[in-house]
């Protein structure tokens, strides 16, 4: 007789339990990291009371009847606890109980070769500057432009540092410094190279039209000082509304400690709270290399002289930074797919790469040129003319003239002569 629940065959029942909503909440926090939640509400969850269980309690209770102030349930439940605690460990979560420890990516291998090969690029482009100021009144530096090379070489020694703080131990001030190394290092580098690489088209298209276009230091400082002023202000602005802040990545390693816990591998890394700063930070710079890239395929019909020994090197330094730039924003755009710790690695490698390469293609070749001196520096230099007409005529009284000056007075005198010449040619659209 009675409710076939009560017979011996039958399993003991489960007490039903409710559980605050509250609980979830505070213990698998949204903004917490999920390896980092409190086993409280799996374990509420998972865990189940019976019957008998309960009925093990209560008589653990009757029997105590040692305490007049009323601890002798707590007592029973305590008891009870210790002689089932192998059943209570059962409803703990696997994984658990977890220990935090911090790990160093200045000790992985990956993270020890780049902070090396940028030092050693460090030290190579500090070495290139002191070589260029050096040979600065050399032929090869001349037709160069030694403030072009100034530039290339200050953007990717910029660049360079900080390829090596991503190296280091990500602290908060450093990986706010890091987009401004990055983005001013790279503006400084890539835009000289537009600048450039478009003078050389005018020059082209001012041989056509018998027109002269002249590549002044003065339009290249003005042209990057204003950049530069473009670029510190999206990082400004970068570094008010979203900061790249320190943040950590946590694994679960698998198996056990010494001490039965489950260890959690924290990781730190630089990062904001939207990957869109990085990805707009990136295509700027691909936007440049790729305007760039067109001027350079428009100047390879370049016939042999003096400007072909510059252009060809150029477009291949154009080339070689479309391609790492690429890469960069490729592994930006698989930022949530990628690891972000060895995203940081990557990145730092190829960076310094892009830096060495540009130092082989561009810089080393120049400082290996030959080391012939410019005669005058101060001296008035001739402008090379891609395709001209010859005008013949006759200055009256000008060989007594030049008889008795210096032949550099003679020239300025004829410099200024075929200026006029061509301010009244533009005039009358000649």
């Amino acid at each position: 007789r009675g409710s076939e629940l009560g017979i011996c065959d039958s399993s003991a029942q489960s007490l039903r339990k409710m559980i605050s909503s509250a609980l979830k909440e505070l213990a698998q926090d949204p903004t917490v990291e999920p390896e980092l939640w409190s086993p409280a509400y799996d374990i509420i969850k998972n865990y189940r009371v019976t019957e008998l269980d309960l009925g093990d309690l209560l008589s653990r209770w009757l029997e105590q009847k040692l305490d007049p102030h009323g601890f002798d349930a707590r007592n029973a439940v305590c008891q009870w606890a210790a002689d089932n605690l192998d059943m209570l460990e059962s409803f703990i979560p696997e994984t658990y109980p977890r220990v935090v420890e911090e790990q160093k990516t200045s000790d992985e291998p990956i993270f020890i070769t780049a902070a090396v090969s940028a030092n050693v690029v460090m030290v190579l482009l500090l070495v290139s500057l002191f070589f260029t100021y050096r040979k600065r009144n050399t032929k090869a530096m001349y037709y160069v432009q030694p403030s072009f090379l100034y530039f290339l070489e200050i953007g990717l020694l910029l660049v360079t540092t900080a390829a090596w703080q991503m190296t280091v131990p990500s602290e908060a001030g450093a990986c706010i410094v890091r987009p401004w190394l990055e983005s001013i290092g790279y503006y400084f580098a890539l835009a000289p190279l537009l600048i450039r690489i478009n003078s050389i088209n005018k020059l082209l298209a001012s041989g056509k039209q018998m027109r002269r276009v002249k590549v002044g230091k003065r339009r290249l400082l003005l042209s990057v000082f204003a950049g530069t002023c473009l670029v510190v202000a999206y990082v400004a602005l970068w570094t008010a509304v979203d900061p790249p802040t320190r943040r950590n990545e946590y694994e679960i390693s698998e198996g056990l400690n010494e001490d039965g816990h489950t260890t959690v591998t924290k990781t730190a890394y630089c990062g904001s709270e939207s990957n869109a700063w990085q990805t707009a930070n990136v295509a700027w710079q691909l936007l440049i290399l790729f305007v760039a890239s067109v001027l350079a395929f428009m100047v390879s019909h370049v016939p042999p002289n003096l400007i072909q020994a510059d252009t060809r090197p150029l477009s291949a330094l154009i080339m070689a930074h479309f391609f790492f730039s690429t890469l960069r924003l490729a592994l930006v755009l698989l930022h949530d797919s990628v690891d972000p710790v060895m995203s940081m690695a990557y990145m730092a490698l190829i960076m310094i790469a892009e830096c060495f390469v540009a130092m082989v293609i561009f810089i080393f070749p120049k400082l290996a040129a030959n080391s012939e001196l410019v005669e005058d520096e101060s001296a008035t230099m001739p402008d090379l003319y891609v395709r001209t007409t010859v005008l013949q005529a006759q200055i009256k009284g000008f060989s007594a003239w030049s008889s008795l000056r210096e032949p550099a007075t003679v020239f300025r005198f004829l410099e200024c002569v075929f200026h006029s010449i061509d301010q009244v040619s533009d005039r009358k659209g000649v």
